[in-house]
């Protein structure tokens, strides 16, 4: 019998037993070298192996498919039963638009609600100042700019005043396409730059000891804000919007992997 401790530390022990095959006694010599000779390998590439940790990283643009236009509807009133009843009033006025505008209900989101109180000092005494009542409306609809300087005109006329912003963004299915390919890229970007480092510093990459990913999510682009008050259009239609304030520039989309390789000289 032979028990072998672990090589890293260089240290082993023996017990061993003669061992009859055949009617004939096996060498103690014959029966440790070919054990002597494995224990000295892993020992030497115990001790010749490193690590090289390298940072994966990948961006894809793509153009965007579908326009979001987030509105913010405030009211700020005397008493919170006003705060909300003036804001309600303009949120069903800009529902009323855009389902006139052939947008279901489920295309128009509502994404937050609340209601805060004011306060104002007076001689270091803190009073009511009124409320102040506020619900964003989302909708989303396919990009087409001649779609959205309508909705934009319709939208901003009239009772609602609401703050605007407007963004651009992809379809989800895109979006699950996306995520897969920026993490392949993201490895290969890994291998790409850990064999490059250890030929520049003669050594070989040997396998992998770690992976780790989702460390930081996927960084997709910021919205691109504006205000109602801020747009040139006409009641009447589109035409009066400046066009070159909505062109939609490509998205870019990055996201990023840790790998730690395990490396030894190179042969």
């Amino acid at each position: 019998m032979i028990l072998i401790s672990s090589p890293r530390q260089g240290i082993f022990s023996m017990s061993i037993f003669v061992i009859q095959l055949n009617d004939e006694k096996v060498t103690m010599e014959k029966l440790l070298l070919p054990f002597i000779f494995v224990l000295c390998s892993m020992q030497t590439m115990a001790q010749n192996q490193g690590e090289l940790a390298v940072l994966g990283e990948a961006s894809i643009a793509l153009k965007p498919t579908r326009t979001v236009i987030q509105y913010n509807v405030e009211s700020t009133q005397s008493t919170y039963v006003a705060a909300v009843e003036d804001m309600t009033k303009r949120v069903d006025e800009l529902a009323n638009i855009l389902s006139g505008m052939k947008f279901k209900e489920d295309e128009m989101i509502t994404s937050s609600f609340r209601v805060q109180e004011k306060f104002a000092y007076d001689r270091g005494q803190r009073r009511n100042d009124g409320y102040t009542a506020t619900q964003t409306l989302k909708v989303t609809f396919p990009l087409e700019k001649k779609r959205l300087l309508e909705v934009l005109s319709k939208t901003t006329s009239g009772l609602v005043n609401a703050g605007i912003a407007v963004s651009f963004t992809i379809d989800e299915a895109k979006r699950e396409e996306l995520n897969l390919q920026l993490i392949e890229e993201a490895v290969n970007d890994a291998k790409s730059k850990a064999e490059t480092i250890a030929r520049a510093a003669a050594c070989k990459i040997q396998g992998i000891k770690e992976i780790t990913y989702g460390t930081r999510p996927v960084a997709y682009p910021t919205p691109r804000l504006a205000r109602a008050e801020t747009l040139s259009m006409s009641a009447a239609d589109a035409g009066g919007v400046e066009v070159s304030n909505f062109e939609a520039a490509d998205l870019t989309f990055t996201d990023s992997v840790n790998v730690i390789y395990l490396i030894g000289p190179a042969q």
